[in-house]
């Protein structure tokens, strides 16, 4: 048995992709493993590696935005809502 020592490697940029592979392939096995029943844990481990990674899973989704509404502090002007924004959702500023 070969071991290597990976202590002081440093991850590569140009490997980069293999972690939404990774995660892509982590999901479906995921989603597979057990599909007739889904447990609150597996749906929570599928919708965080979602978000993590950016990817659309069947317990996630994604909105597609035509337009940037600009809100500039103190002015009053943007979409008239002084509702504070959703969770995740950026302030737009």
């Amino acid at each position: 048995m070969t071991r290597l020592d990976v202590a002081g490697v440093q991850p590569d940029d140009a490997n980069r992709a293999l972690r939404y592979l990774w995660a892509r392939s982590r999901i479906a096995e995921l989603s597979d493993y057990g599909s007739s029943q889904a447990d609150a844990d597996r749906i929570g481990d599928i919708t965080s590696l979602g978000l993590k990674y950016n990817l659309l899973t069947q317990y996630t989704s994604f909105i597609a935005v035509l337009e940037v509404v600009e809100k500039h502090p103190g002015s009053g002007s943007g979409c008239g809502s002084t509702a504070a924004p959703s969770t995740g959702v950026s302030d737009l500023q």
